[in-house]
């Protein structure tokens, strides 16, 4: 998505989920001010950002829909060793009873 603020600067964000943020790659999340803001608009629609400093205007320039590569999420080196276990949950009547720990 493509966007302009009232100075006419435009930038380029792709609104992702919170597990994909990436602001280096200009990732931002559905859930934050500014991808909000953009959520559901298309060009030429101008849209108001609300921050905690004031309001700003945006109009958007462009929006479409691309694949974005994300990499694999990777388990860290030892995680699986430092798992801890649970003990066995107990059956009642009632239903399953919640693990003990």
């Amino acid at each position: 998505m493509r966007y302009a603020n009232a100075a006419g600067v435009s930038r380029v964000v792709s609104i992702v989920g919170t597990d994909e943020i990436d602001l280096n790659r200009n990732h931002i999340s559905w859930v934050s001010p500014l991808g909000r803001a953009l959520m559901k608009s298309a060009a030429g629609d101008s849209v108001v950002l609300q921050l905690p400093g004031g309001t700003e205007y945006l109009t958007v320039l462009e929006v479409s829909y691309e694949p974005i590569s994300v990499e694999p999420f990777r388990e860290p080196s030892g995680a699986e060793a430092s798992a801890k276990r649970l003990k066995p949950t107990r059956q009642t009547r009632a239903g399953p009873a919640f693990p003990s720990f």
